[in-house]
């Protein structure tokens, strides 16, 4: 999952995830991760983005990674030191999602 800094203000740092949509420039830059890409349902829908399992394709559910207390992600400001890494991005971009805002 790209961990993204909503802008360089240390008070309002977080993530996004649950995308349902996403802009060019936001596609563009996620493009450096490749397995996290939009998911295709059994019969040929398009669902959400998601991390997919870089060995057998399987989409990750985002609500596993940052809603829950053991989730790798659920806790970040308490993560070991250097076992998450914040990307910010670049400009203005737009989504259809959800932002988690990190406290220290």
């Amino acid at each position: 999952m790209p961990l993204v800094s909503i802008n360089d203000d240390a008070h309002s740092r977080g993530t996004v995830a649950d995308i349902r949509s996403m802009d060019e420039g936001l596609a563009r830059q996620f493009q450096r991760w490749p397995a996290y890409r939009r998911v295709v349902d059994s019969d040929g829908a398009l669902g959400d983005f998601a991390n997919h399992c870089s060995r057998c394709n399987t989409p990750q559910d985002d609500m596993y990674l940052h809603s829950e207390p053991d989730a790798p992600f659920f806790d970040i400001p308490h993560a070991p030191a250097g076992s998450i890494t914040m990307t910010p991005l670049a400009g203005t971009v737009h989504m259809n999602g959800d932002e988690h805002f990190m406290v220290e």
